[in-house]
């Protein structure tokens, strides 16, 4: 039997656990619990981002179905098509760097926008980031679905496919 989506996510990411030395069984994904350990590394509040999401990007607010440790990622907009981010201040983005990947790759780069700090001064805050959803799947959405080993000969032939598509 294929493993599943959230198995490859949870091996991908190391989230295991093992009922016995034998058998592994893998710690249920729960976007809610990631979602409130991000709120537990930041002075922020869920309503306060929602808020501010909201009022930048218009239409309705949902989660990204996937987060990352240390961000809490939305989508907004009348289709959905744009997305806000919310990370802890000490991991801040590169405003930079990501307009020197857009000059050199173009329109594969979204445009980040930065709008301030969300939370407690006084503690590690929030920075706001927006930009438009780029067509196509997220690198993890990609990795989960690829069941080959890293080392496989198809998975180097992939990547090796992509660093050519990106140094076109």
């Amino acid at each position: 039997m294929a493993e599943s989506y959230l198995g490859l996510y949870l091996r991908f990411r190391g989230l295991h656990s093992f009922r016995s030395s034998i058998t592994p069984a893998y710690v249920e994904y729960s976007l809610e619990d990631t979602i409130a350990k991000f709120f537990t590394k930041t002075s922020a509040t869920r309503e306060a981002c929602d808020e501010k999401a909201a009022s930048l990007l218009g239409g309705s607010i949902s989660p990204a179905p996937i987060q990352g440790d240390c961000s809490y990622t939305v989508y907004g907009g009348a289709h959905s098509e744009f997305v806000a981010q919310f990370r802890v201040q000490s991991l801040s983005l590169r405003l930079q760097t990501a307009a020197l990947a857009r000059k050199i790759h173009g329109n594969l780069v979204p445009t980040i926008t930065y709008h301030g700090q969300l939370g407690d001064i006084s503690q590690e805050t929030a920075s706001v980031y927006c930009l438009e959803r780029t067509p196509g799947i997220s690198y993890i959405e990609f990795r989960l679905a690829n069941t080959y080993a890293e080392d496989s000969k198809y998975n180097v032939a992939l990547r090796a496919g992509l660093m050519v598509d990106l140094a076109r």
